[in-house]
């Protein structure tokens, strides 16, 4: 499956390494890290999302948030405390972090 926060209009910005951010972010990052991180900017995006102007490109990211944020629920709570990378390869998750 790609990773639900690929996003081919940014993926320049965020592809710009080697490797993609989030990628690196997963290996260093626990689980419930992660999942903070996604509420936060759920909340963010959906507070904004009529003050910006831009309602369509927050409502993407919204989903994609959500699509993450969901994606790491489906982990067990005995992996909340694993790096996200760890967790994934652990419970038979397969990710790809290239849009092709």
């Amino acid at each position: 499956m790609t990773h639900p926060l690929l996003d081919p209009v940014s993926a320049r910005y965020y592809d710009a390494g080697e490797r993609p951010a989030i990628e690196i972010l997963e290996e260093e990052t626990s689980v419930i890290e992660q999942i903070g991180w996604a509420k936060g900017n759920l909340f963010k995006y959906q507070h904004r999302r009529s003050l910006k102007g831009e309602d369509s490109r927050d409502a993407e990211k919204l989903s994609r948030y959500a699509a993450y944020l969901r994606l790491l629920q489906t982990l067990p709570p005995t992996a909340e405390r694993m790096y996200v990378a760890e967790a994934w390869q652990r419970y038979g998750i397969q990710i790809s972090y290239t849009l092709s």
